[in-house]
């Protein structure tokens, strides 16, 4: 087990069982903590910190949406030393910022309002290594625990996953995109559990397809080539209005079925 696995609590044990006068190798038998890191401690080369982030033990609809951002436009990367971050960037600014505040308070970190960017996008970021440890190597299987502990925080997740990847059409449809088929699939799931009837999934765009790039984007080419396929997911008609009554988008425009430049 590597850097982040272990809890300060645990170094505090460690330091007690040291100063006792026992081995390194006797503490890890102890405590399942390898010699090398009970070496890295008692000698002050490193320890872990005093407070560190931890998932939620009851999940809520904070924590779920931000999971649902998270499957979608939010990325979770790291640029080296001390530099784990959790991003989000996007058109529509009331996106951003309740993301913002959303992660702040799963963080307890103080609050960032969002940036505007040259690409006249908004951007929030905030850093956290063990919240990036987490994420990183958490499955969508390990996630479902979350997402199902009840009706609220399903309605969360779907939302989250919608505000990202999703679009409504002036009431007569909304779209649900994505490459990863797993998440597409347990879209699916949740949204019959609801009693939300749709299209799909189907594929719009296949890997391989040359695509018009991005405005935000520089490429050389007006083109560019689709890595993996798009999944696709349509609800229509009543069963839209269902979609829009009981769970919803959280951005203003969406809610309404308006275009972007329209809503400016």
């Amino acid at each position: 087990m590597g850097y982040g696995k272990y809890s300060y609590e645990d170094y505090e044990k460690v330091v007690k069982l040291w100063r006792r006068g026992l081995s390194k190798y006797t503490i890890s038998k102890l405590t399942g903590i390898p010699p090398s890191t009970i070496y890295n401690w008692v000698t002050g080369r490193s320890k872990p910190p005093k407070s560190r982030w931890r998932p939620p033990e009851k999940p809520d609809p904070t924590f779920t949406y931000i999971l649902g951002v998270l499957l979608g436009d939010a990325t979770v990367t790291t640029g080296g030393k001390y530099k784990y971050k959790i991003k989000l960037k996007a058109w529509d600014r009331e996106f951003v910022e309740g993301f913002g505040r959303y992660l702040s308070t799963i963080l307890n970190k103080k609050y960032r309002k969002p940036m505007r960017t040259e690409e006249t996008l908004y951007i929030v970021e905030y850093y956290s290594k063990a919240f990036y440890d987490w994420f990183k190597n958490t499955s969508l299987n390990d996630l479902k625990d979350y997402v199902e502990h009840c009706r609220e925080c399903k309605k969360a997740f779907l939302r989250g996953l919608f505000d990202s990847e999703g679009s409504h059409s002036a009431n007569k449809a909304i779209y649900f995109y994505n490459t990863d088929r797993e998440l597409i699939d347990y879209t699916c799931k949740l949204l019959s559990e609801f009693g939300i009837i749709f299209k799909g999934p189907y594929i719009t765009i296949k890997a391989g397809d040359k695509i018009r790039a991005p405005k935000k984007k520089w490429t050389k080419s007006e083109y560019i080539t689709a890595k993996k396929d798009l999944w696709t997911i349509q609800i229509s008609g009543r069963y839209a209005r269902k979609f829009l009554r009981e769970i919803g988008f959280s951005i203003r425009r969406k809610q309404l079925g308006l275009k972007k430049k329209f809503f400016e």
